[in-house]
């Protein structure tokens, strides 16, 4: 196969690029187009919901987008960002600071150009183009420049085709996932307030419990060394686990004091706790270490309370609540957890240890099935970004 001639966007057009209309947006009335910016656009190229926007008369022919139309951001931290208007996106309009362009479908389909415009060369041409400065910009005119692979139609179809089955498969996948984690939600919900019971356990009642009857405070200090090298662990917030931050030598932290956490200990951010930053320190994290911002906590009453049952009813929105309520401070992104106040609050729990494992075996089971799921869409779109770029530069062809 001969190699793709490499054309010019502007030798590709049927109208020259135009700017959208200067309107500014309103509250969503009934007939009037959504107005699209380019951060309602999202990174595979679709549209994300949007506000209405009255038009001005003046501008109501050139700022309606059509079937094909391909908009461009040409300035800000979004530059060379793009979107390709469908019909089923509705009636929309463009902000000001987006291009549009109008391809000559017998040249170049639109499809095609947009897809190209996710591959890793079309950013590297973005970024050598673009003006430096607080608001990068690229023209109409250097836009009209961008060189774009010029592959026979019937090819450019065949690429289209090929690309848009990758994408279909994910976006398939997205909302299988979004599926299970709605429905993990609502199981969750149910299973550890006890609004669902498994058959076994019906008559088994459930206890108010103070935490502080559970949980004790643990404090293990380690002797400094500037030289030795120390693996740090932090939480992430919205209940996403406990994970190893980095290995940092002693002379590089500020905070001459560290406490070692054990596999087992509940571990609690003082100051991200009511975003849920909270959770159990896993096996592979043992002996790590962290600050005195940490609240480190182990369980005092194994016969009552099954760990990893806490660990999954920490994750609800109440426990985030009653993380909130111990907690003080004049902003949300300010306040302090106070240790004393939370483990004064009280929770239920069944009062038979195997429901509590049933509970959480049930969920775990979950999380493992959505971790699967999650790795399996990463995998999914690293291979059709890798694809993509093949297809999209003439590295692999595919037949017409």
């Amino acid at each position: 196969m001969s190699e793709w001639p490499v054309i010019r966007l502007g030798a590709c057009l049927r109208a020259p690029p135009d700017y959208g209309a200067n309107a500014a947006a309103v509250p969503f009335a009934s007939g009037l187009p959504r107005y699209v910016r380019i951060t309602d656009v999202a990174n595979d190229g679709t549209l994300l919901p949007g506000d209405a926007v009255s038009v001005p008369p003046e501008f109501a022919d050139g700022a309606l987008l059509e079937e094909g139309d391909i908009v461009f951001a040409r300035s800000g931290a979004t530059v060379g960002k793009t979107l390709l208007y469908t019909p089923a996106d509705g009636e929309c309009a463009f902000a000001g600071y987006l291009i549009r362009f109008r391809t000559d479908s017998g040249k170049l389909l639109p499809e095609f150009l947009s897809l190209y415009t996710r591959t890793g060369a079309y950013w590297r041409w973005v970024a050598r183009t673009a003006h430096a400065g607080a608001q990068p910009n690229i023209s109409a005119q250097e836009y009209l420049d961008l060189p774009v692979p010029g592959p026979a139609i019937r090819e450019q179809e065949a690429i289209v085709r090929t690309v848009s089955a990758w994408e279909g498969a994910q976006r398939k996948l997205g909302a299988l996932l979004d599926a299970k984690h709605r429905f993990k939600r609502r199981l969750a919900q149910q299973l550890l307030t006890g609004k669902r019971r498994f058959k076994e356990f019906e008559n088994a009642p459930w206890n108010g419990v103070r935490i502080g009857e559970l949980f004790e405070e643990v404090s293990r200090p380690i002797q400094w060394d500037d030289e030795a090298f120390y693996d740090l662990v932090s939480i992430r917030r919205r209940s996403g686990g406990v994970f190893h931050r980095s290995r940092t030598q002693g002379r590089a932290i500020k905070t001459k004091q560290l406490f070692e956490v054990r596999e087992g200990d509940f571990l609690i951010s003082k100051m991200q706790v009511v975003h849920g930053a909270l959770g159990l320190v896993p096996a592979h994290l043992d002996g790590m270490k962290v600050s005195g911002s940490y609240v480190v906590l182990r369980n005092k009453r194994p016969d009552l309370l099954y760990l990893a049952f806490f660990d999954q009813l920490s994750r609800l929105p109440q426990m985030y609540r009653q993380a909130l309520l111990a907690s003080y401070g004049v902003h949300i992104e300010k306040m302090t957890f106070n240790l004393e106040w939370y483990l004064r609050s009280t929770i239920r729990i069944p009062s038979l240890m195997k429901e509590q494992e049933s509970i959480t075996s049930t969920l775990t089971a979950l999380d493992r099935e959505l971790e699967l799921l999650e790795r399996l869409r990463d995998a999914l779109d690293s291979q059709r970004r890798g694809v993509a770029e093949l297809l999209l530069t003439g590295k692999v062809r595919v037949p017409a």
